[in-house]
């Protein structure tokens, strides 16, 4: 029995620890609507707020068909420094017991033992949701010693790495500057004012701009997207190859495959992407893609037969694809039609099999996010008929070269016999 008290108390106490420590990490977000946290209950009376902030960051994704894609590779810096104190906050009337609107000035913020997220980074490892994706900028004033009671201003600068070899479009008329008010009290335990423990935070606010807080200033939840602006966003669409067969009942009812080469072109992107794959039950995706410059992926290698559909979804705009197929059916030829890229070829024929010089391709130039497209490829087998113009008049002409030959030498033979009389 004594020992099951012991290890009861010792889960307790472990219960306890991961509990405090559980709490040390929690972390608040500022409010996706109001770009704030905190309040009062009442009149004059604030709630007590975690001393970590979540701020936040947006990366949009925007697909032709509201896929799901691989996120291209963008990373961002922060820095966080003191905002020139001296701005003024004012609270309405409603907001305190007495009726009367209250005002303070803005202090410098404290930065001194401020620890915070220094880097996001996104790439093609994670997958980007149709629309706004997220990423927190975690703020830690656990251990900041604040001066005294009021609102400390904050300055946040996001820097990133360049926007166009990602594929990523950079905000519209949007700042990477972003300015933080942290509301400061002090608790029960105050004495000298001398630890972080001393202190309490019942507030944030995130802001635009470093002006006074009025009705024209925009409060935000971080580096997000703004009205009226465009945030950082991500645009790309989706190719499917598809493949026909006719003519062959054989190969259409195997569903024998065909094999496939695609290329993609971009001059502009070269950091690391990496389009998903997929192919249904009468195709083989090829060799599995791995994450690298958009370029380098310059013969992928899927295969199709009837009825068989391969996807790229998530391929960054501007992009150019290229699809060729090859014959791979010894003895036999192929008429081939494609539809649906800027080539669309006709009845061309891809007679040998496995030679560098029957492939059928069919080019797309670059899309926009909204134009995916399906590039169709249709094979007829061309049997050789028995009836053709060697079978039919081959014999005819036989007999008479044959005759032909036969009276040659018959007048030759009748001279010889003259020339000896």
């Amino acid at each position: 029995m004594c020992r099951v008290r012991k290890l009861v108390a010792l889960l307790l106490s472990l219960a306890m620890v991961l509990a405090m420590s559980g709490m040390a990490m929690a972390a608040s977000s500022v409010d996706l609507e109001n770009g704030e946290v905190g309040g009062f209950t009442q009149a004059d009376t604030p709630n007590v707020q975690e001393k970590i902030i979540n701020i936040k960051k947006e990366l949009k994704s925007d697909n032709s068909d509201d896929s799901t894609v691989n996120a291209p590779t963008m990373s961002y810096t922060y820095a966080i420094t003191a905002a020139n104190g001296g701005n003024t906050v004012t609270d309405t009337a409603g907001d305190h017991t007495n009726a009367t609107p209250v005002s303070v000035t803005t202090i410098s913020g404290v930065v001194e033992n401020l620890t915070y997220t220094t880097s996001l980074a996104w790439t093609p490892a994670e997958t980007l949701d149709e629309g706004s994706n997220y990423k927190n900028i975690a703020v830690d004033f656990s251990n900041v010693v604040f001066t005294g009671v009021g609102v400390y201003r904050y300055i946040i600068t996001e820097t990133y790495s360049d926007y166009a070899p990602a594929g990523v479009t950079e905000t519209t008329g949007g700042s990477h500057v972003r300015y933080l008010d942290v509301y400061v009290k002090r608790n029960d335990t105050y004495t000298d004012g001398t630890t972080a423990a001393q202190w309490d935070i019942y507030g944030y606010v995130c802001i635009t701009g470093d002006t006074d807080v009025t009705s024209a200033t925009a409060k935000t939840n971080g580096f997000v997207a703004a009205d009226g602006v465009v945030p950082d966003t991500y645009f790309s669409y989706n190719v499917t190859i598809s493949k026909t067969v006719g003519g062959d009942n054989y190969l259409m009812s195997t569903h024998g495959k065909f094999p496939f080469t695609v290329k993609f072109e971009n001059a502009t992107v070269s950091e690391n992407v990496l389009p998903i794959v997929s192919a249904n039950s009468y195709a083989t995706a090829g060799t599995a893609l791995t994450a690298g410059n958009i370029n380098s992926i310059t013969a992928h290698d899927p295969s199709i037969g009837h009825e068989g559909t391969v996807t790229y979804t998530g391929i960054p705009s501007g992009t150019k694809i290229t699809v060729s197929e090859t014959n791979n059916q010894t003895g036999t030829t192929y008429s081939v039609t494609t539809t649906g890229g800027d080539t669309n070829l006709d009845n061309e024929s891809v007679a040998a099999p496995n030679t560098s010089g029957n492939a059928i391709s069919n080019a797309q130039t670059a899309l926009a996010a909204n134009a995916s497209k399906t590039i169709a490829f249709t094979n007829t087998l061309s049997l050789i008929s028995p009836t053709g113009l060697m079978f039919r008049y081959g014999p005819y002409a036989l007999i008479l070269l044959c005759g032909g030959l036969l009276l040659f030498l018959g007048v030759k033979f009748m001279r010889r016999n003259k020339e000896e009389d």
